[in-house]
């Protein structure tokens, strides 16, 4: 705060004194950046819908590859608001939960599976139909496991190729079970944001993975998507390459004098004393680190062989 100094201007002891104030110092003028209102937050509805879109592209090649088949479609549904106490009641049975973290914030998401879809999985890939067990049984099966693991490694990368290029951390998973109620990622009330895949392979019945994020994890995993307009940079000038430190900076520059093309059993037959006729070029390329920086032509400066520059780029 700038101080000031303060002198009446009456003398009438009966009347308010009144003072004018004067600043010893001039009061701060920002610059246009810091006066500029802060953006809105992002929305997580709309950073959510683009992340739905991108991860059906990149789950598809991946699901492929568990299944044996050619690419699956996976085909966003509408962003669903809930609770956990609502999402518990949509997995009554036996189903995948996993709990992943990501991103340098670790962000927490739910993926879950359920596990009609995971066994039918597990039926195509050892030669059946791709029919699964009726009713389900309360826990995955040994030849299920395999396919369990595989599923969230799948997952996984999936996510980590979707992360935007400033949050380029790894996605782990925190904990696995085939129980949300036991998995309690959540409290009973959290809102949640849910977005499904439905996974649509030829004529079968299609089957869903759901994801479900916090509106927190959301911003983390797409920072600044939808925050608005970026508040412009100064821009500063562009470095001098003739001042320091750049222009002390030493370069080696090559002249390639003479070009010819001989035979290889001439190449074998060379010794010493054998003499090759050559014409030097009338146009010599001069080079740095590989790369013509100019041409010139060769002649004489103090005795000595020198190449007088007729172009440069």
């Amino acid at each position: 705060m700038p101080s000031i100094s303060g002198r009446s201007s009456s003398s009438d002891p009966g009347m308010k004194p009144e003072r004018s104030f004067e600043a010893e110092r001039p009061l701060a003028n920002h610059c246009p950046e810091l006066l500029r209102e802060a953006p809105p937050p992002p929305d997580p509805a709309i950073a959510l819908e683009r992340l739905g879109e991108t991860l059906a592209d990149t789950l598809s090649a991946g699901l492929a590859r568990l299944s044996g088949g050619d690419p699956a479609k996976l085909r966003p549904q509408a962003m669903r608001e809930c609770t956990f106490e609502d999402l518990a009641g949509e997995f009554p049975g036996l189903a995948a939960h996993w709990l992943f973290a990501t991103g340098e914030a670790g962000a927490r998401f739910v993926v879950s599976i359920e596990g009609g879809a995971i066994l039918q999985l597990v039926d195509r890939t050892f030669g059946g139909t791709g029919t699964a067990p009726d009713p389900l049984p309360e826990a995955f099966p040994l030849s299920a496991q395999l396919l369990v693991s595989r599923l969230q490694s799948t997952v996984a990368t999936a996510i980590g190729t979707v992360l935007p290029p400033e949050n380029p951390a790894a996605t782990d998973v925190l904990k696995y079970d085939s129980s949300l109620a036991r998995l309690a990622p959540f409290k009973a009330q959290t809102a949640l944001l849910q977005l499904k895949l439905d996974v649509i392979e030829g004529e079968r019945d299609p089957w869903t993975i759901s994801f479900v994020f916090t509106p927190d994890a959301i911003n983390q995993l797409q920072p600044g998507d939808t925050a608005g307009p970026e508040i412009p940079r100064r821009k500063h000038a562009a470095p001098n390459p003739a001042d320091a430190p750049f222009g002390d900076v030493p370069l080696k520059l090559s002249a390639s004098l003479v070009d010819m093309t001989i035979g290889f059993a001439r190449l074998c037959a060379l010794k010493p004393g054998d003499i090759l006729p050559v014409a030097v070029a009338r146009r010599v390329p001069l080079k740095a680190d590989g790369k013509t920086i100019a041409h010139g032509t060769i002649g004489e400066s103090d005795d000595r062989i020198a190449i007088q520059i007729t172009n440069a780029f």
